[in-house]
């Protein structure tokens, strides 16, 4: 009876775990790479990686006592760490596992089939065919093999093991308190920054009124009641204060009709341009009062001393040309300023 296998059989019950690094991000020269020269770089640990996982040529991978030596284990899973492809080795060789785990084997070497065409996909793709033990691998400063039945494989796997370290206190207790003192001295130093901030603004808020009162003052005399509201509606707007149209409409009867609203809009907050339209259509009710002008003695003298009509016009003339071309205004403007100095 003929008997044909497809794949090499596997023979043995395992008697331990090896944990063997494959291979390492790099460059070589090989003579057997395409172009002569071996690229292992990440995209590449991760095909192999996906591709031993698929089964494109097993599920388990045969590992060799050096290349095309007795088969001495079986590859049963393979992992990704930082730049490095690691293997699970299930031995079924006692007298080769007892080598590894005295020393007398230490590395592990990969058979790689690169373009290796899958006969069932159709796919070009890059494998990974095997494993040898071998103390002279090909690419040097790989790490040692490392039994895992002399401390758990969760301790000797990598991923876990950056687990279990970050499980561990990084500070200890002395230094946490420090932390926490210092965090709760910033989050009162942050408390107090904000009420002085808060009673910054107060202030602010406080002599810009204080101000506005002084300037109020000065031109009291001047100003009606209703200019007075109107700038203080105004001064309040420019403050970011909101102010209802109702407010100002309950003050001043004519503001729906001044400002063309609706009853409706009174409820909304009035704008800097309302109020200002307000307070100019207020300007001019206001009566005119005396005040006092100033005289220019010689102006003064010169046209009382002058005699004729026509003397008194020249004069007037050439005093409002003179302060028209001084001043930057009009003659008109310049005539009413001469004649209210003479009176």
């Amino acid at each position: 009876m003929l008997v044909c296998y497809l794949s090499e059989p596997r023979i043995g019950s395992a008697v331990g775990r090896v944990r063997a690094q494959v291979l390492r991000t790099g460059r070589w020269l090989h003579p057997n790479a395409p172009n002569g020269e071996l690229v292992i770089d990440r995209d590449r640990l991760h095909a192999l990686a996906r591709n031993f996982r698929d089964g494109i040529v097993g599920y388990e991978l045969p590992v060799r006592m050096e290349h095309g030596g007795d088969l001495v284990g079986w590859i049963t899973d393979v992992e990704l760490d930082d730049e490095a492809l690691y293997a699970t080795v299930e031995m079924v060789d006692p007298q080769a596992y007892e080598q590894i785990r005295q020393g007398k084997m230490r590395y592990a070497s990969a058979e790689l089939q690169l373009n290796y065409t899958d006969p069932e996909q159709r796919q070009t793709v890059d494998v990974l065919r095997g494993l040898a033990f071998t103390n002279q691998p090909y690419i040097k400063r790989m790490e040692p093999l490392v039994t895992l039945s002399e401390s758990t494989r969760m301790a000797e796997c990598r991923p876990c093991q950056k687990e279990a370290e970050m499980t561990e206190p990084i500070i200890d207790e002395e230094t946490l308190e420090k932390l926490v003192e210092k965090a709760e001295r910033a989050d009162a130093l942050e408390s107090e920054l904000a009420r002085l901030r808060t009673q910054q603004t107060h202030l602010s808020e406080k002599v810009s009124q204080k101000e506005y009162e002084m300037l109020l003052s000065e031109h009291a005399v001047r100003l009606t009641p209703a200019l007075i509201d109107l700038f203080t509606y105004a001064f309040r707007v420019a403050n970011g204060e909101r102010i209802a149209l109702s407010e100002i409409q309950a003050r001043f009867p004519q503001t729906v009709y001044r400002l063309e609203l609706s009853e409706s809009e009174l409820t909304r907050p009035a704008t800097m341009q309302e109020v200002l339209k307000l307070l100019l259509s207020e300007i001019p009710t206001v009566p005119r009062t005396e005040r006092p002008t100033y005289v220019d003695p010689t102006v003064s003298l010169s046209l009382r001393n002058e005699g004729g009509s026509r003397a008194l016009t020249q004069l007037v003339d050439d005093r409002a040309n003179k302060l028209a071309r001084e001043l930057g205004i009009s003659y008109g403007d310049a005539i009413k300023r001469v004649v209210r100095e003479v009176l």
